[in-house]
């Protein structure tokens, strides 16, 4: 049985861990707003759940990061291969109202 004095860490450390969780449930998401949203909240939510022990702590925050990485990476990805797109298209537009104009 935990003692009374434990039980905020380990409700802490609960939530926590429901946080890591998610964040990476939702690494693999390609809804880039609505996730990126989310897992901002969540930054929040980590902060208000209080104490946790330091090396709990460190463990779920490295998850929690790292779930959080991954989403943020392939957003840019994403992000940078749609701009390469977009300036392909964008060429070749151009090319197509160069040759109407001839």
């Amino acid at each position: 049985m935990i003692s009374p004095g434990r039980r905020p860490y380990s409700r802490a450390r609960s939530r926590r861990t429901e946080i890591v969780t998610e964040a990476e449930a939702l690494a693999g998401s390609t809804d880039w707003v609505r996730t990126a949203e989310r897992l901002r909240a969540m930054q929040g939510e980590w902060k208000a759940t209080g104490p946790v022990s330091r090396a709990k702590s460190d463990e779920l925050w490295a998850r929690f990061r790292a779930a959080g990485g991954r989403f943020f990476t392939r957003q840019k990805e994403d992000r940078t291969r749609r701009r390469g797109e977009r300036a392909k298209n964008l060429e070749r537009k151009e090319a197509l109202c160069a040759r109407a104009e001839e």
